[in-house]
């Protein structure tokens, strides 16, 4: 079975992200076959939980290397459906970004190995 994230804003929306204090994460997507994913992502969280997303465009203020965790989609994918951790994504070179900001993402992520029940 494979998992892929089509569209990232509308599956981040809904994503389940634990309750815990406001915080804004920056991720860099590269997608060399959906190019309406691929770019910058700006992921702010709620104390609540709740995140907004947008797309950083040319337009919008800089943002440093320093917070960006960057990666493919492929990897995101594998982050946000639990396959993998953060930590494990680092560890293995498939994700970028500042030990911090990976840290403090992954405690916010939903716990557990997916599961894709598909057969009939």
């Amino acid at each position: 079975m494979m998992g892929r994230i089509i569209d990232l804003e509308g599956f981040l929306l809904k994503y389940p992200i634990q309750v815990g204090n406001r915080e804004v994460y920056y991720l860099k997507v590269a997608d060399e076959y959906a190019s309406w994913t691929e770019g910058i992502w700006e992921l702010a969280i709620d104390e609540k939980g709740q995140g907004i997303v947008k797309k950083i465009d040319s337009s919008s203020p800089t943002v440093s290397e320093e917070e960006l965790i960057v990666s493919t989609i492929q990897t995101t994918t594998q982050l946000f459906m639990g396959y993998r951790t953060a930590s494990e994504l680092n560890f293995y070179g498939k994700i970028g970004g500042k030990e911090k900001w990976i840290q403090l993402l992954d405690r916010r992520l939903a716990k557990g190995k997916p599961i894709l029940v598909d057969y009939f």
